[in-house]
């Protein structure tokens, strides 16, 4: 049972900052470029629910800041486990820079910055991105590290993602904001020859026009359990710009491509 609750903090702490599809948060607002002009702060706070076949029901929760500056810079920190063996927590911090066009990993425990280009044309730091860049520049030896990948990813069926039927919620007041609200529900066919039933998936984002941001997603699904992330504490202020830079004292790891001096 340790060792089942150790995963389960693990996928909890990897729904904290995440980007696309619910329960995904997208700190930039849509992909393509940075949101300017838009700042803000705000915390968030990420709740899972499962009931495993035993019946026993399973709960966690993580909270996280996110950062948006004028200039489209964001920084996004969220709980992360650094070993399954104590489930000891510690915070990982995620710097996206559309103005250097580059994404800044920051450990605190080691006082470790890793540096990299782009690697996709995103606004935000998306489950691509993070995945590749935490794959290629680990945060510690020896961690076990899950950073924003969606707890319940939707697997790809047959011929892409399966259709699925999209409804408009409406308006509605959410954390001082008008948001509004769509909701998707898909249904994945049974595997072949397996004796599982189709699975169902709803999906619900509530999307500020103001901010560009999702103020809330939430996603049930029976297999994956029941997962929210939400923003609270909205503050419309523009960050203090040093949230946007390397501490003094890190030491720097630079993946960028090194330009060639003029001739």
């Amino acid at each position: 049972m340790k060792h089942l609750l150790a995963q389960i903090a693990l996928v909890v702490a990897g729904i904290a900052q995440t980007h696309a599809p619910a329960p995904a948060f997208n700190a930039s607002g849509p992909v393509g470029t940075g949101v300017k002009d838009a700042p803000y702060s705000a915390d968030v706070v990420t709740t899972y629910e499962r009931t495993l076949p035993s019946g026993e029901v399973l709960h966690g929760e993580t909270r996280g800041k996110v950062y948006r500056d004028s200039q489209g810079r964001t920084r996004t920190e969220s709980d992360a486990v650094g070993s399954t063996a104590t489930a000891q927590k510690f915070v990982f911090i995620f710097i996206n820079d559309p103005v250097s066009h580059s994404v800044v990993t920051l450990d605190p425990r080691t006082m470790t910055a890793r540096v990299n280009q782009w690697l996709f044309p995103l606004a935000g730091t998306g489950p691509a991105a993070t995945k590749q860049v935490a794959a290629d520049h680990p945060p510690s030896a020896g961690a076990d590290i899950v950073t924003t990948r969606p707890a319940a990813a939707i697997p790809l069926a047959a011929g892409g993602v399966p259709a699925g039927k999209t409804e408009d919620l409406g308006a509605r007041e959410m954390e001082g904001l008008t948001v509004t609200g769509t909701r998707t529900t898909r249904t994945l066919p049974a595997p072949v020859g397996g004796d599982q039933q189709p699975r169902t998936i709803v999906m619900t984002t509530w999307m500020s026009r103001d901010l560009k941001v999702a103020i809330a997603t939430e996603t049930d699904d029976g297999q994956a359990g029941h997962h929210m992330t939400k923003l609270v504490n909205i503050v419309r202020t523009e960050p203090d710009a040093g949230l946007f830079q390397i501490p003094a004292g890190y030491t720097v790891a630079d993946s960028r491509p090194q330009q060639s001096p003029p001739n």
